[in-house]
Formats: C-alpha cells, structure tokens, sequence
C-alpha cells in the first residue's frame, strides 16, 4: 500500500495463452483529485516472447486517497492491451495493521488486495458522514485525525475479511480444522462472558472513529440534543449527516444503508422524532 509521499514500484503479471512478444508499454496515473500524469516509463520482463510478462513502473503518492494506474501494453500481432489498476495512498501503514490482526502475511494478502477494500471502506465512511466530506474527505484530514481515521479503516477492514479468510491457520475462534487425512483441534482460550473478537474490534474502531474531529463534534451535537424522557431518535437531519442514534441505541452500524433499531417497522429510528 502507498504511503503519502512515497515513491514505489508497481507491477503486474500478464499471462497469455501462447508465447508474445512486447514491443511497447505505458502508463497513466489518476491522483485522487482527478489530475493525471501520463506516459509514465514501464519496464517489463522478460524482453523475448514469453507466456507470462510482468510488467514494472514507478509511482509517487503526493496525495491521500484512491489512484487509477491505466496500463497500455502493445504486442508484436498487432494487439493493445488497457489494463485499470485501484491503488489506494493511506496516512499511515494500514496494510500492516489489518496483517497483524489477521495474522497474515504479504504473500498471503498482497497489496493489490488490500488497496481495493481499504478503497471500499473510506469511500463508505465518507459517504456515511457529511461532516467528514464538508471538510475535504479524506484527504481533507489533518494531525490526529489521520491516525485515528486510518486505525478505524484498518480495524473494520481486518474485521469485514476476516469472514472470508482461509481457515487452514486457526485465530482463535476454530475448534477443529480438518485437512484431507489430518486434523487438529484449536482452543480459542477465551472465557465465554469475554466478547467475540469481531466485536472488540469493532469497538476499537468506533472509539478511534469517535476521536476523529469532524464525527466528534457531530456526536457531540446529538448527545446535547438527547432527552431522556421522551422516546426520541436521531432526526431526519442528523440522520442524513451520519449521526445514527443516541445516546440510548446499540452499537453503531457505519457500513450499513439502512438503519433499524428494532421491529416492527414502527420502531425505525428515523422515524421517532420529538
């Protein structure tokens, strides 16, 4: 994953059904504020015709956010290729963090992995708080808003793969894994009143999110405004902003659509309003 000010080089493999050869490649970058830098240099291994290609340029993050590599790749029969490519620059090393809590490694999770959902859950965080757009998204964090922004992204991204991760290697909630004619039996350790792990990361990243300046003031402001003796909910218009519930609702859903404290319909917070 790219760092703010970082040069790297990128690659990717290109794989084809019968010996090519490359006679010419290049790239084009998107900054997440929609500017370009075009006709980057690409280099590419091997240079005879080969089944499999893999093709290097150089990158440089000035900028927080989503990046598009646009790659053009041109074959000795004539063909053009036009690879997409989603990079994501973080203020801080999220792909270590979301590892380290999946006990993964790079080999296992690869940065091209990584970028495309740290990618999803900004955007989704962003969209879900008006105040954090009105300040610039998240390239408009600053100080320590940037990590604490970016230790939420990273917890609720581990958090949302950790459900799809292989399970050849227990992390603590695996009794027993089964491969072809071996098995072994994994103990979680944990006391059964302790919270699923899931759940303390969740509230990890709701305290670190809860510290980010723009969502605290925001919080702040429906905390004021809460009565506790009259049923009451967020408003239409805090709703519309991200604030979600009050002081009294569960915990926060923040990568959710829709927001339902309880059943039947009547019960929806939106619609309880002083």
């Amino acid at each position: 994953m790219l760092l703010i000010g970082d040069t790297q080089t990128i690659s990717r493999v290109e794989s084809f059904p019968a010996a090519e050869t490359v006679i010419g490649a290049t790239a084009n970058l998107v900054r997440p504020d929609g500017s370009q830098q075009s006709g980057l240099s690409v280099s590419w291994t091997p240079t005879v015709a080969a089944t499999s290609v893999t093709f290097s340029t150089q990158v440089t993050a000035s900028l927080p956010g989503e990046y598009a590599l646009v790659w053009q790749i041109h074959l000795g029969d004539g063909q053009v290729l036009n690879r997409y490519q989603r990079l994501f620059a973080a203020y801080t090393n999220v792909g270590d963090l979301i590892r380290r809590r999946l006990n993964e490694t790079s080999l296992v999770l690869p940065e091209a992995d990584l970028d495309a959902e740290v990618s999803f859950t900004v955007t989704s965080l962003v969209d879900r708080f008006v105040p954090l757009q009105m300040a610039g998204g998240y390239g408009g964090l600053a100080g320590l808003d940037q990590d604490r922004f970016d230790r939420a992204v990273g917890l609720l991204t581990a958090l949302r793969l950790r459900a799809c991760r292989a399970k050849s290697v227990p992390i603590g909630e695996i009794d027993r894994v089964q491969l072809g004619q071996n098995g072994f039996q994994f103990a979680n350790g944990q006391a059964e009143e302790q919270k699923p792990l899931e759940q303390q990361w969740l509230e990890e990243a709701l305290i670190a999110l809860g510290h980010v300046g723009p969502i605290h003031t925001l919080y702040q402001s429906a905390a004021a405004s809460y009565k506790p003796f009259v049923v009451s909910g967020p408003t239409r218009n805090a709703q519309s902003q991200g604030a979600l519930e009050t002081l009294a609702s569960g915990v926060i859903r923040l990568l959710t659509d829709s927001w339902q404290v309880g059943t039947p319909p009547e019960d929806y917070a939106a619609d309880y309003e002083e």
